[in-house]
């Protein structure tokens, strides 16, 4: 079992090897070096002419890996954006082809290999990261090409470097800009580009502005350009009115609060009549107004005549002086709904100071009525016969008394009280009785 997953793993990687671009540039390099020898050969047997031929094929060599790598500069460097060598670069074959070809290190000595390199399968877990070349990168882009494209509250900065790195922009609106102060106005882009493009926003309109643009390569050496500057935009003149919209109402009986909404801030008066038309700023012609710019607004109407319609027009102003009027519309006020009384008073606190031909009844209600006593000396007492006597004080009151005189002495008197609000509502009490005194 273990021999037969070592033939699978082996011939697996055979098939990887042979299927690799590299194995591919590793023959057709033999294969050239072969076809040379034999040409020299015929040519010049001798040593030192061999010797020669292969330094000018060396030289070749390096011409044209020398020329496809500026070609490929050049390509780059018109896409505006770091891309990775693709794995046809002949730099890369020449980086790794040592991993295959044998003689490779011989022929081609030691170079510096491009992190951008297309890396066959297992190779990239190997060396990504330890490049071949033992040098480390301890320079610093090299910032060009600083331009600014300001509008009036916003601009664009703009940069290149010789190589990928982020972009940095710190501004100010003083000449010192301080880089190092951690509180500086600043923008940070991450991604690695040659090309850079930063804009900043909700500038001033008609302010010079004091920039500079910062790049970091991914080897950690970073550049500082030059102070640059430059001046926003003056604002065009502002011609247009504002624009009116979703008005509403809500309506009271004394009341009608407006609202509606602009499409820039504005200050605004609400005019209202009871007549057409509604004559704008006329000494007569009532208004509400309010003097804070804002888009959203409601003014209310007060001390209104109730059911009655009143004529309004909304007028709105700019802060550029642009005037608008909304058109005349119309609302009415609530009619005041005057409650229906249906409750009867509420008669308590019944006093009775019976004399010899007196008799003084005292009560309270808990609202204003009228004051009326039945008495009578049958029992039970009805208030509807005629032999019932009654005493009326029609003044509305809530303390009430009423004084009975010629009343006979040692004699029981029965007693109602009844007492009726302004509504109608009317209320008796219950039956009470008290007896004269005896005369002497």
């Amino acid at each position: 079992m273990k021999t037969s997953l070592k033939y699978l793993v082996m011939t697996a990687l055979a098939v990887t090897l042979v299927a690799s671009p590299f194995v591919s540039f590793a023959k057709e390099n033999a294969t050239r070096e072969q076809s040379e020898r034999s040409s020299s050969r015929m040519t010049d047997k001798g040593p030192k002419n061999e010797k020669s031929n292969k330094v000018e094929r060396v030289e070749k060599q390096e011409k044209k890996t020398a020329a496809s790598s500026r070609a490929e500069n050049e390509n780059e460097n018109e896409r505006g954006n770091s891309s990775r060598i693709t794995k046809t670069d002949t730099s890369c074959l020449k980086a790794y082809g040592h991993l295959i070809a044998p003689g490779w290190f011989k022929k081609n000595g030691s170079i510096t290999i491009d992190a951008n390199c297309w890396l066959p399968f297992g190779i990239a877990k190997k060396f990504r990261g330890n490049n071949a070349s033992s040098t480390p990168d301890v320079i610093a882009p090299v910032i060009s090409n600083l331009s600014f494209n300001p509008a009036q509250k916003q601009a664009e900065i703009r940069w290149n470097t010789d190589e990928n790195s982020n972009s940095v922009v710190f501004w100010n609106t003083t000449s010192t800009v301080d880089t190092s102060d951690t509180a500086a106005n600043r923008i940070t882009k991450a991604d690695y580009t040659k090309n850079h493009r930063v804009i900043l926003r909700n500038l001033t309109p008609e302010t010079t502005y004091y920039v500079v643009v910062k790049s970091k390569d991914a080897s950690g050496n970073s550049s500082l350009s030059n102070v640059g500057s430059f001046k926003t935009l003056t604002p065009t003149a502002d011609t247009q009115v504002p624009v009116i919209s979703n008005v509403v109402t809500i309506i009271g009986t004394s009341t009608i609060q407006v609202g509606w909404k602009t499409n820039e801030n504005t200050t605004d008066r609400v005019y209202y009549s009871t007549i057409l038309p509604v004559t704008l700023n006329a000494s007569t012609t009532s208004y509400v107004s309010n003097t804070t710019g804002t888009q959203t607004h409601a003014l209310t109407l007060s001390g209104l005549t109730p059911d009655t319609t009143y004529y309004v027009v909304i007028e709105s102003t700019d802060t550029a002086g642009n005037v608008t009027t909304s058109a005349t519309f119309s609302a009415h006020t609530g009619a005041v709904i005057v409650p229906v009384d249906t409750t009867a008073p509420v008669i308590s606190n019944v006093l009775v100071a019976p004399g010899v031909s007196t008799t003084t009844v005292t009560w309270t209600t808990n609202e204003l009525s009228t004051s009326k006593l039945f008495y009578s000396t049958v029992n039970p007492l009805d208030i509807g016969a005629t032999t019932t006597a009654t005493v009326l004080n029609g003044s509305l009151v809530t303390s009430h008394s009423i004084s009975l005189s010629s009343l006979a002495s040692s004699t029981v008197y029965y007693f109602k009280i009844q007492s009726s609000d302004s509504s109608g509502n009317v209320t008796t009490s219950d039956q009470f009785s008290a007896t004269t005194t005896a005369g002497i």
